[in-house]
């Protein structure tokens, strides 16, 4: 979601500093989300382009 905001505000040409706050009944999948760590299949999903701009590769996972 984060990325969709980012995107339509540089359209926009909007210059806001935006933090998304999430909930999930297990604490522990909030904890893992908000370290933005993400595995290397996210390949399959994400964009190239997406992949360049908002994220870099760190040995089998993406940050």
């Amino acid at each position: 979601m984060a990325i969709l905001f980012q995107e339509y505000m540089d359209k926009q040409g909007i210059d806001l500093n935006v933090k998304i706050f999430a909930t999930d009944m297990d604490a522990r999948a909030i904890e893992k989300a908000s370290k933005g760590v993400y595995a290397a299949h996210i390949e399959q999903d994400v964009t190239e382009e997406r992949l360049q701009k908002h994220f870099y590769k760190e040995g089998d996972r993406y940050v």
